[in-house]
């Protein structure tokens, strides 16, 4: 096959006075990542403007080949890239197809994009030879990217969303956060969103001395409920509705003059409750309580005629839907399964947990059915609901990903909270592929990376890391027969007498050595070898898989101690007691050399792992085993009543 090598002069030829700022930063992009590998690249404005947008990289003088029209049925920000003896043609019908081809292109050139900023640029030593052809790219969503919750300190948001463009994620929601300069998410052509938890902030609490018929009964008035302005308002009650919309109405204005495609304003976040009981609200499902408040921001947009669409959040207590009220085509599917086993894919008919999920997702398809763009929230990349860890899933997404295209998600979004600190988040690279690429495989993609960090031993040694890390990850974090109804997730492994819980106990330790083990065996094949850059990105995976795997060492005693203490509840066993008290007392001793490990892996200690999940878990476990020896003194005590009688 012939192949194309780029010289150390190029030109880039673009389109004649585009004004676009998404096209415009694409030829910058071309521009630096060819400096970065030393080619000298002039531009010049010799092709026709407008669409399908055209890029050229090529030889001096030469011409952009004549290329075929990309196919029909593509979504917007597909693209083709060819190369020929003359040089590299972009085509696509965007802009922000046309910056997805140059970053594929510089990933075909040897880039490596693993981490925000420059510093995170894997660059190659010399340019990658192209064989010549053309490829046409279409992702397998028409929306991809991720729910932007905060909390990574080591880079600002403006890194991430250049990261996000870097990964060729077209969407963005920013849950919480405000950017100041919003020219950015155009230049970076993404399709934002904004907002978050919101809706009881629609309600002054301060209404509920004059007004509590506005807000939610906590209990039914048989059992002696009282109006509360903690969480969610009375669903029904008109004016309450008339307040809300109109307060609505202001943040929805605002929203679409920064040019917003939704406002999302969810209820509470809760595993359970926050919804009304009065006489008007008590026999509606809470479902259809959410469906009622999103109808009536619906009515806002619609009335007003903004062009703004309101998401319905399927979450906790409105996981399974209810029948009576129907969705607003204002409105969108929302699909947040946080409480779902990420140790299988959703459909994965052997995962009782996942069977719950995935009958949600059919339900709620079928109640969404005629109206578009179905959303993910998805939780890969979520350090808080991971306990800080960063656990790498490839399969489970891989496959999960299946499953969405195959129930027709067209927007598949994940939540960010923290990280990458130190290393690369493996789970968002993966997934950014796999959007691309539905036969990628986790086994080619930690090869392709690997390959990327060196050769022979170097190489094999970073795919057997990668290819463990997997391994472990996804053994440990398997949820299958814990409980459907208890509020769980991997901070709060819940209490388990069945066989499953005690399996847990043994899997999570032989996951921490399997993590730890792979961990010493990467290091002794890099300490040595390759550039400082890489050494540097070894020594911080290693550093962190040693955090991650004392970690796991205490998730395996944490989840022993609440196992004993389900037994001593079913038998009210003494020996329960103190097995429960002595495993108790191994998690807070197992959770110092984690803390330890975690500074070593230079994890910020404002992050959620050091100011929440160490401390308060550690507390919590003191707690538990106060509670543990007050029963075992009563035990005692009733024993001893017992004989002397």
């Amino acid at each position: 096959m012939t192949q194309f090598t780029l010289p150390a002069a190029v030109e880039i030829h673009r389109g004649r006075a585009d004004e676009n700022l998404c096209y415009d930063y694409a030829v910058a992009e071309l521009s630096r990542l060819l400096g970065r590998v030393s080619i000298e690249a002039q531009t010049a404005s010799k092709l026709a403007s407008g669409k399908p947008f055209r890029l050229f990289v090529g030889l001096p003088g030469a011409s952009m080949p004549t290329e075929p029209q990309l196919p029909s049925g593509l979504f917007p920000d597909a693209y083709s890239i060819a190369v020929s003896a003359q040089g590299i043609a972009i085509i696509s019908t965007s802009a922000k197809g046309i910056l997805n081809g140059v970053y594929d292109f510089a990933e075909k050139l040897g880039f490596v994009f693993l981490m925000p900023g420059e510093q995170g640029e894997w660059v190659p030593e010399t340019p990658h030879s192209l064989p010549t052809g053309r490829v046409v790219l279409n992702p397998r969503f028409r929306y991809r990217g991720v729910i932007y919750g905060g909390l990574t300190y080591d880079y600002d948001l403006a890194e991430w969303l250049v990261f996000y463009a870097k990964l060729r994620f077209n969407n963005v929601n920013f849950h919480g956060v405000d950017l100041e300069d919003k020219t950015l998410v155009h230049r970076l052509g993404l399709r934002a969103e904004t907002g978050g938890h919101g809706y009881r902030e629609l309600l002054p609490r301060t209404l509920l001395a004059r007004k509590p018929d506005l807000f939610r009964m906590g209990q039914p008035e048989d059992f002696g409920g009282k109006r509360v302005a903690d969480f969610n308002s009375c669903a029904v009650n008109p004016e309450a509705r008339k307040i809300m919309g109109e307060n609505f109405s202001k943040q929805a204005h605002k929203a679409a003059d920064q040019g917003f495609y939704a406002l999302h304003c969810w209820p509470d976040d809760l595993p359970g409750g926050g919804w009304c009981l009065c006489p008007h609200c008590r026999g509606i499902a809470v479902s259809d309580q959410a469906m009622l408040a999103m109808r009536n921001l619906a009515e806002v947009v619609r009335k007003e005629k903004l062009p703004l669409r309101v998401p319905m959040l399927a979450y906790h207590d409105t996981m399974q839907p209810a029948g009576n009220i129907p969705p607003s085509k204002e409105t969108f599917l929302l699909f947040a399964p946080r409480e779902r086993c990420y140790g299988h894919r959703l459909d994965d008919p052997q995962c009782a947990r996942n069977r719950f999920y995935l009958d949600a997702l059919t339900r709620w398809m079928e109640r969404y059915k005629g109206i578009d763009d179905a959303h993910t929230f998805e939780y890969y990349f979520d350090q808080i609901l991971f306990r800080g860890l960063y656990p790498y899933l490839p399969g489970v997404i891989a496959e999960d990903m299946s499953v969405y295209e195959q129930y027709g998600i067209e927007s598949h979004m994940v939540l960010h909270i923290g990280g990458p600190a130190v290393a690369p988040e493996w789970n968002m690279l993966f997934f950014a592929r796999n959007l691309w690429d539905a036969n990628l495989s986790p086994k080619a993609f930690n090869a392709a990376y690997s390959s990327s960090f060196g050769h022979g031993d170097v190489a094999a040694a970073w795919s057997d890391y990668l290819d463990a890390r997997a391994r472990a990850f996804t053994a440990a974090m398997c949820m299958c027969d814990h409980e459907i109804n208890v509020y769980l997730d991997y901070r709060w492994l819940p209490e388990n007498t069945k066989p499953f819980g005690q399996e847990m106990v043994k899997v999570y330790l032989q996951s921490s050595k399997e993590l730890a083990q792979a961990a010493d065996r990467l290091e002794r094949a890099t300490s040595s070898k390759g550039s400082a850059w890489l050494r540097k990105l070894a020594t911080a995976e290693i550093a962190r898989a040693r955090f991650e795997a004392a970690e796991l060492e205490v998730m395996s005693y944490q989840q022993d101690s609440v196992n004993q203490a389900a037994r001593y509840l079913v038998t009210g066993k003494s020996t329960a007691l103190q097995a429960a008290i002595a495993a108790g007392e191994n998690v807070i001793r197992a959770f110092k050399p984690a803390r330890v490990f975690a500074k070593k892996a230079h994890i910020s200690e404002k992050s959620w792992y050091f100011g929440n999940i160490n401390r308060w878990l550690t507390n919590e476990t003191k707690s538990k085993i106060k509670v543990w020896k007050m029963a075992q003194r009563a035990t005692a005590k009733k024993n001893s009543c017992e004989v002397n009688k």
